[in-house]
């Protein structure tokens, strides 16, 4: 039984924790059947071959990739000298089913691949000399991978793909007078289509949206920065400064100045309360 279309559920929103990864050569025996027992595995692949999983065949051509779950049962069928690149690596805390990323069982990397490989190889010369940056390079590799063919959409709350290209859109032109038509336009959606998906995967409006994502970003900036909050509405895509203070006031209850000035208050006896705390006799 061949299964292309076979998928996993894995939790991509916790850093994995890798045990090890490198480059292999195999096909010595034309078989070879082991479990990894609580590690998940990817391998990038130079050769052709066939991998069993749990009773599953994926054919295995050059610039393939696949993600073995943990504990499973797998079976490589070589058929004579056979390269890849792989990795061994678990998750420290399983976050709930309906927060787990899909990702295929086996792709073809197409053109993706040369790029892919060179990522993998970088993470595996860092992996010795340094373990964090290697972590965070396959981490990135498996993102990647599980964009390249997400799932379809199964549930009410599931995000529509225009509705994702669409915010990451917003997060590059928050500074700018956004118009919502030129948004639809450019994932290909009427207006009224595209406000329909936006307020069913996120549960508002797109103006709504962007609105909130300015003020985030005029918060953050105006509790963490000295800089101005002339430079600051600016950035954020009100340039009228009476409208920026308006909206400010709207959103927190206070102007800008004294949402600074409270965030300073707070830092300020925070960092008296902690200076005033009594040293601790060590018992040693």
């Amino acid at each position: 039984m061949f299964a292309s279309e076979r998928r996993w559920s894995i939790p991509l929103e916790n850093q994995p924790k890798v045990l090890n990864m490198g480059y292999a050569v195999h096909g010595f025996l034309p078989v070879e059947r082991y479990q990894l027992e609580g590690l998940w595995c990817i391998h990038l692949y130079q050769y052709v071959g066939e991998l069993w999983i749990d009773g599953l065949a994926l054919p295995i051509r050059p610039g393939y990739i696949s993600i073995t779950p943990p504990d499973a049962q797998i079976e490589y069928r070589y058929l004579g000298r056979s390269e890849h690149l792989y990795a061994h690596f678990s998750f420290s805390a399983m976050l709930p089913e309906q927060a787990t990323i899909s990702i295929l069982a086996m792709q073809d990397l197409q053109d993706d691949f040369r790029t892919l490989q060179t990522d993998f190889t970088h993470a595996i010369v860092n992996w010795t000399t340094r373990p964090t940056r290697a972590t965070i390079k396959l981490w990135d590799i498996l993102w990647q991978i599980s964009e390249r063919s997400p799932a379809p959409a199964t549930t009410l709350n599931s995000v529509h793909p225009a509705v994702e290209q669409v915010v990451k859109m917003i997060e590059l032109r928050i500074g700018e007078r956004i118009y919502i038509a030129e948004l639809a336009h450019e994932v290909g959606l009427s207006h009224n289509h595209l406000a329909r998906l936006f307020q069913k995967s996120l549960g508002c409006t797109i103006s709504g949206y962007i609105q909130k994502r300015r003020m985030d970003r005029a918060h953050h900036l105006l509790t963490t920065s000295t800089r101005s909050i002339k430079s600051i509405a600016i950035e954020v895509g009100i340039n009228d400064l009476h409208l920026f203070n308006k909206t400010i006031h709207r959103a927190f209850g206070v102007a800008p100045t004294q949402l600074r000035h409270m965030q300073i208050s707070r830092t300020s006896i925070s960092s008296q309360h902690t200076s005033s705390q009594p040293e601790s006799k060590s018992n040693s």
